[in-house]
């Protein structure tokens, strides 16, 4: 078998992951990102990163949703709190269903629904974001605390066409 060793064995490899994972995300969600300051690449090579390099991957998606439009370059304010995401909180699964809405989502636990469960909830805010501007996306996409890119990209994702009747 091939060894692989984990990531926190391998910080010399994080700027070449990194700029990997940037051009990956500038074309899922059609961004200009150039790369990550150096004091933001410390913080992430400081990190132990359990959750090897998928972690990784979370992170990097998340900074490249966190950012502005207008902000091309990876900045510490972009990367979420990293030890928070070592956390795990124990929530009861019936009120984060019923926060959601008892009748919108009835779902069989299984391997399967995790995705689904997700898909359907994202798509639920974006709905009701939608809903309480009156169509306005870009009054939407900030109430979401996404980028309007990011908004726009998820309106496709889950064929949300006609945003005019939310007016």
């Amino acid at each position: 078998p091939i060894y692989i060793p984990p990531l926190r064995k391998r910080k010399e490899d994080m700027p070449l992951l990194v700029n990997s994972l940037i051009r990956k995300y500038n074309q899922d969600f059609g961004r200009n990102i150039k790369g990550i300051s150096p004091e933001a690449l410390n913080i992430l090579s400081d990190y132990s990163w359990p959750g090897n390099v998928r972690e990784l991957e979370n992170v990097i998606e998340r900074a490249v949703i966190n950012m502005k439009l207008s902000e091309e370059i990876i900045l510490p304010k972009h990367i979420p709190a990293l030890n928070e995401l070592n956390k795990l909180e124990i929530i009861e699964e019936k009120p984060i269903i019923s926060s959601v809405s008892d009748n919108l989502i009835d779902y069989n636990l299984d391997k399967n629904n995790l995705k689904k469960i997700k898909d359907d909830t994202e798509r639920i805010a974006l709905l009701n974001a939608l809903k309480s501007t009156n169509g306005d996306s870009s009054m939407a996409a900030n109430k979401l605390g996404i980028s309007l890119r990011s908004f726009y990209y998820k309106i496709k994702k889950y064929n949300i066409k006609k945003i005019y009747e939310y007016k």
